[in-house]
């Protein structure tokens, strides 16, 4: 690695790989960046490096959204991607001290797996599912694992790579219900997304300036939809609440909605109806058109109904 020409482009995807690169820069390779780092220090918890450079006017570090970026004079010689790293910085006097911690979706497999070991109350579990997990990696194409990398958490990684046509043939052949299930789980979360995402029992009391409390006892009622997250409470659809209030009339037409399950109260509210010119109910609500969502909501679950 040398600073003539264009500047060096790397893309550490470990702390080794990191450590390589600024080894390199340490050792003079980079010329002018080489008497500015003057100490690199490992972390253990969580896992990365330290790393403190000595500033000056003609020896400048940039910090961007996804990159860290070395200059000598006007000359950039380092454009490092942190696409894997979390990166923050703080001075201390001249010297500029900058950390670098694996980002959550870049762990090592072998810290995810000493994390995992200490942290299951059901490793019969978690030791199947992870056999899944192997099995479902080597049937994937290498377009799809990287489709599913990209996802924005855990949850979405196993859903990308559970709905892959080979994946869902292989899973029909085991269960003949399995493709039915991954679709009610696609239809779940696209209803979600639908409806404003979801609230926690502590921020729906904090919208509502009211207690915790309160809130379940509203949920117990039957005045807001809840959605049960096992051991983690009740997840209440964001389309009940605007501008710190309960949607106007949204208990009356819960009440005649009290013999469904909160995942279709929460499709009603969301989905198009035909019997309001193919509005949602909740856009209907909103504009006030009280009697019609009411007519809607008694006729839910008939033939046709929506």
């Amino acid at each position: 690695m040398t600073s003539t020409g264009a500047a060096v482009r790397v893309q550490p995807k470990s702390v080794k790989e990191l450590r390589d690169v600024l080894d390199r820069l340490l050792s003079g390779e980079a010329d002018d960046a080489d008497a500015r780092i003057i100490n690199i220090t490992p972390l253990s918890d969580p896992e990365g490096l330290e790393v403190r450079w000595r500033t000056s006017k003609d020896a400048q570090m940039e910090f961007h959204s996804h990159a860290v970026i070395w200059r000598a004079g006007n000359r950039k010689i380092v454009d490092m991607s942190t696409d894997y790293f979390d990166v923050h910085a703080r001075l201390e006097g001249q010297i500029c001290v900058i950390n670098f911690f694996y980002k959550d979706i870049a762990r090592p497999l072998s810290e995810r797996l000493s994390w995992i070991r200490k942290a299951t109350k059901h490793p019969i579990f978690v030791s199947r599912a992870l056999g899944a997990i192997v099995e479902l990696e080597q049937k994937l194409a290498p377009e799809r694992i990287e489709e599913a990398i990209s996802a924005p958490n855990d949850y979405s990684v196993l859903l990308t790579a559970l709905s892959a046509p080979a994946v869902v043939m292989q899973m029909t052949e085991k269960d003949p219900l399995a493709a039915a299930k991954l679709r009610g789980v696609e239809k779940q979360q696209e209803l979600l997304r639908n409806a404003g995402g979801t609230l926690s029992g502590e921020e729906v009391a904090e919208v509502l300036g009211i207690s915790r409390q309160a809130v379940d006892k509203r949920r117990r009622h039957g005045q807001l939809i809840a959605l049960a997250q096992g051991r983690r409470g009740y997840a209440y659809p964001g389309f009940q609440f605007e501008n710190g209030k309960v949607i106007s009339q949204l208990e009356l037409v819960l009440q005649k909605l009290n013999s469904h399950d909160p995942w279709m109260k929460c499709a009603f509210f969301i989905n198009p109806n035909s019997r309001l010119d193919n509005r949602s109910p909740i856009k209907a609500l909103r504009a006030g058109d009280i009697d019609g969502v009411l007519r809607a909501a008694i006729s839910y679950g008939e033939q046709g109904a929506a």
